[in-house]
């Protein structure tokens, strides 16, 4: 057997080889950004229902959360090499710096917020908590159209999304909001299209819903869409686009 040339097997040559850590390079389009750190990742990519309706079988048991249109919001408490905790924030696309007057750094002033992942990150070396900022940052504004809320819709602990149920048992234990459940039961494409439209069900909102995000009660993935996690938009929705005619009045 011939050696490899830079050492024996199991051996760890990165210094030999001039190996060194990649660091994701930051984009400078916005003033808050910071590179990503490698434990700290975006959330699903969701797929439209309406473009993949054999993803989900028919009867499997499946939970539809309403769609709430703001901007997505990732906070996570990380544990660095060192041993050190390190506090996280970040919108869908990008790691954002700490401010105290970002957005996405929002959610860490909601008590519950911090209580869940101080509780987490003790156990772990990294939890991340990932939902919904809206109100004033869209055109649908859920009867807020001055300030923001925010509303939890999965969480990831150690790099595996948590089962939807105990998710929501942890939400509700820290007195975190969550996305509404409009729907659970078996899956079919017509119920799906059906809960999809209606009004907002979030209290105080006078606006149409978007539409819904659906996912299995069992976690799984498949070959076209990765994670299974997709969404409907309703009708409504796409006929009025983004414009705030679509709120109030709009059936």
């Amino acid at each position: 057997i011939v050696a490899p040339p830079y050492g024996v097997l199991g051996e760890n040559v990165a210094e030999k080889m001039g190996i060194t850590k990649y660091v994701h390079p930051v984009k400078y389009t916005v003033g808050d950004a910071e590179a990503t750190h490698p434990l700290f990742d975006g959330y699903t990519d969701m797929e439209n229902m309406r473009n993949f309706p054999d993803i989900f079988v028919d009867g499997e048991e499946v939970i539809a959360t309403e769609k709430i249109h703001g901007t997505c919001s990732a906070v996570a408490m990380i544990t660095e090499e060192d041993g050190r905790v390190v506090r996280m924030a970040r919108s869908k696309g990008m790691q954002r710096k700490e401010s105290p007057d970002s957005l996405y750094w929002m959610p860490f002033k909601i008590e519950g917020v911090k209580n869940l992942l101080e509780s987490l990150s003790h156990e772990t070396m990294g939890v991340i908590l990932y939902g919904e900022i809206y109100g004033r940052v869209q055109s649908l504004k859920y009867g807020h159209p001055n300030d923001v809320c925010f509303r939890a819709f999965d969480i990831k602990v150690e790099g595996r999304y948590v089962p939807y149920d105990a998710f929501k048992h942890l939400c509700d234990t820290h007195g975190i909001e969550t996305c509404p459940v409009i729907y659970r039961g078996p899956y079919s494409l017509a119920k799906i299209r059906e809960v999809a439209s209606g009004r907002s069900t979030i209290p105080g909102a006078d606006n149409i819903r978007e539409g819904v995000v659906c996912r299995p009660l069992v976690e799984r993935n498949h070959p076209k869409t990765g994670r299974v996690l997709l969404k409907y938009v309703s009708d409504e929705y796409l006929l009025g686009g983004s414009d705030e005619s679509v709120g109030g009045n709009a059936e």
